[in-house]
Formats: structure tokens, C-alpha cells, sequence
């Protein structure tokens, strides 16, 4: 980004990390997707011209599947894996930080959790909208959009979308 120092410029998306003092709650993420139903056909196969239940795959019968299961349940193991996912999901925020870039949404809310991953269950913030210095003198507003036009978030995509308003470059700020 540096034939654009000193421009006003952005820089957002889903960046599949963790910034630095922000958490991330894989024991709820995992719950989640162990207790979700499969589709109807997922576990079926066709046969002939039929479709018959498919044997258990390797993975399902494993002590592996078994142990995830215990782990995401379990009231001591479960904040273990939280710390786990801050962990492994650390990586290039801090970069965006130290070039100087804003965090618009922890700009605006510092104590907030703000997270955007999953939709259907909020348990992390891996979605940013950052702002080059000169831009996020401007920044007037920044938002997780939760539902919009009538639909829920969680019906449109695995992750809650961000808002940022900026005032133009001739309005003064409030």
C-alpha cells in the first residue's frame, strides 16, 4: 500500500484473523456447527434409482469426533479452545495497525465486541473496514449490520457485513 501513503484510501473485507486484544469464542462456534441438522440428502446417496443412507463416514465413528464433541461441552475445555482460536486466528492485523491504519469499527466502538463471524451465532470479529490516517479523520460512523430491508443477516451470508460513513471532504465535522 505504499504508492498510496498519503492518500485517503481503505482497506476492508474478511481477513480471517483476530486483531490484537479481541476474542474469538471457537467452543460457541463448534457447538454450533455440531448441533446444526444436516440437509436432507447430505447423508443420503444414490443408489439405482433411489436414495439410501449412507454408512457412517470414517470421521463420524472416530474417538476423534467423540472428543470434539466432549470439548465443546465441557465448561472447563470449551474456554481452552477460545484461547486456542485467538491464537491460531492471530496474523496481519497488527501489521495494518503498526503501518498506521485506523480500525474503523474499534475506533468508534472501543469496548464493543463487534463481531461479524458466524452470522448465525456471533462469536468473533474477523471482518474489518480499515481507514489510512488521512481518511479516518473523516470517519463519522462504523457499524455491524445485523439486518437490513428485512432480512437477517444471518439468512444472506456466513458473515455480518460492515458499515462505515465518512463526511465528505468539504463537510466539517461534527
Amino acid at each position: 500500500m505504499a504508492p498510496h501513503a498519503g492518500t485517503p484510501h481503505l482497506l476492508m473485507g474478511d481477513f480471517n484473523s483476530v486483531a490484537p486484544g479481541d476474542s474469538f469464542e471457537g467452543g460457541k462456534l463448534l457447538r454450533y456447527f455440531l448441533s446444526r441438522q444436516p440437509p436432507s440428502r447430505q447423508n443420503l446417496a444414490l443408489f439405482g434409482n433411489k436414495y439410501e443412507r449412507k454408512p457412517p463416514t470414517l470421521l463420524r465413528r472416530t474417538l476423534l469426533v467423540k472428543i470434539i464433541r466432549v470439548v465443546a461441552h465441557s465448561k472447563v475445555l470449551s474456554p481452552l479452545l477460545d484461547v486456542a482460536a485467538v491464537i491460531f486466528g492471530k496474523g496481519g492485523i497488527d501489521l495494518l495497525l503498526k503501518a498506521g491504519y485506523i480500525d474503523c469499527f474499534r475506533s468508534i466502538h472501543p469496548h464493543e465486541p463487534g463481531y461479524t463471524f458466524h452470522s448465525s451465532v456471533p462469536c468473533g470479529r474477523i471482518d474489518f473496514i480499515f481507514a489510512s490516517p488521512e481518511l479516518a479523520q473523516s470517519l463519522l460512523t462504523c457499524a455491524v449490520i445485523t439486518e437490513g430491508n428485512g432480512v437477517c443477516g444471518s439468512e444472506s451470508s456466513d458473515h455480518l457485513p460492515l458499515y462505515a460513513e465518512f463526511a465528505a471532504a468539504d463537510e466539517p465535522l461534527p
